[in-house]
């Protein structure tokens, strides 16, 4: 009877946790969430009609999809909305498993991250922006992993397929998603074929050589100028249609203007007391996370690992001040880039490194009672497959 209590009290403590997890997103998303704006809405109207643009692909394909509901808002609020609300519910999943899979620890971060930074883990700017798209693919490839079989590295080749399809949906996601992409993957690669450095070297070689058609391109498209007649041709093809969408001409300008970038890296560091504050909670949850794994799982060099890739993360995230100028917005990409980061880490990366939660004092205990108390505890005892 004790022990069954006992489980059942977990059983409830588990699934509690999982409800105030659910509760503090619900609340990020009524506390900091807007619809999407008419600015990025804009963007959509970008298309292959004319020849290849940057930004075009999201674009083309609506035009394919849509027909003339391509040129009303509906179907691209639509599209934006499903994305965010997309990588709610992969939160809520996350947070489900780890309920299920007794991963204390990542129901804890999660708990704490929307606790702590309640809309800003997420954007506090509106749904819909291009880099959106690309942690949809960044949370494809972390249950990739997460239910690979042993052995197979076809991970490594849709990671090098996302980095590419993110690219073409916005050349910005080369600093805010292909970086998270390529950390993962070779973590993932050191993390398998480690203890053998010839066969890592190996694996590491081809994901390099998967990896340069996209990073050619990243290379390319960020530097890329669209010729000024063919964005003017495709501007007097959406007006002939709508009056709607009036931040396309300034979006054509961006295609084919120059671009200045920032040289001093803290010149857009304006610390006012929310981007400060952003910049604090990263910091807090980078040092919890790499001092857990270090202290209460005794991995340090794991530690090490995670705190080193994540501040290079942040830099290489914020990196994207050299060709664009929304500073404000790139505080909270490094915080999204952190927390999906983290998941994977905790989820998958150093989950070997789990010390187990078992006590021993109950498994000598067990064994001084008569058979029928034994099964009826073993049962009750018995361990859960970690679903996380």
């Amino acid at each position: 009877m004790k022990c069954s209590v006992r489980y059942y009290g977990e059983k409830v403590a588990r699934y509690a946790a999982f409800v105030l997890v659910a509760l503090l997103i619900f609340s990020s998303i009524v506390s900091g969430f807007r619809i999407p704006g008419r600015y990025v809405l804009s963007q959509y109207m970008l298309t292959y009609q004319f020849g290849f643009i940057p930004r075009g692909l999201i674009g083309s394909v609506m035009r394919l999809l849509c027909g003339d509901a391509f040129f009303t808002y509906l179907p691209h609020v639509i599209l934006a909305l499903g994305t965010t609300l997309l990588f709610f519910l992969w939160l809520l999943y996350t947070g489900y498993r780890a309920c299920l899979g007794k991963d204390t620890f990542l129901i804890a971060v999660l708990i704490g991250w929307f606790t702590v930074c309640c809309y800003g883990a997420y954007y506090t700017f509106e749904s819909g922006y291009y880099e959106q798209f690309g942690y949809v693919f960044v949370i494809l490839l972390i249950e990739q992993i997460a239910r690979k079989k042993d052995g197979s590295q076809r991970y490594i080749v849709w990671s090098a397929v996302y980095m590419a399809l993110s690219c073409l949906i916005s050349e910005t996601n080369a600093f805010l998603v292909c970086p998270l992409l390529v950390f993962i993957t070779f973590l993932q690669i050191w993390k398998e074929h480690g203890q053998d450095w010839k066969r890592c070297v190996r694996v590491l070689v081809k994901a390099c050589l998967m990896y340069l058609p996209s990073g050619v391109f990243c290379v390319i498209v960020n530097f890329y100028r669209v010729p000024e007649e063919t964005v003017q041709k495709l501007i007097e093809v959406v007006r002939e249609r709508t009056t709607l969408f009036p931040y396309l001409e300034a979006l054509g300008g961006v295609m084919y203007g120059p671009r200045t970038p920032v040289v001093d890296w803290f010149t857009p560091f304006t610390w006012r007391k929310p981007q400060t504050f952003v910049l604090i909670v990263l910091a807090a949850a980078i040092l919890t996370i790499t001092f857990f794994i270090a202290f209460y799982w005794k991995d340090w060099k794991k530690a090490a690992i995670y705190f080193i890739t994540t501040v290079v993360l942040a830099f290489l995230t914020y990196s994207i001040v050299f060709v664009a100028w929304d500073f404000d917005r790139y505080y909270c990409c490094m915080v999204v880039t952190n927390l999906l980061f983290s998941i994977y880490i905790l989820k998958v990366f150093a989950a070997d490194g789990k010390r187990s939660v078992e006590p021993r004092r109950g498994i000598r205990r067990m064994r001084r009672l008569p058979l029928c108390a034994q099964l009826h505890w073993s049962y009750f005892r018995q361990e859960r497959p970690n679903c996380g």
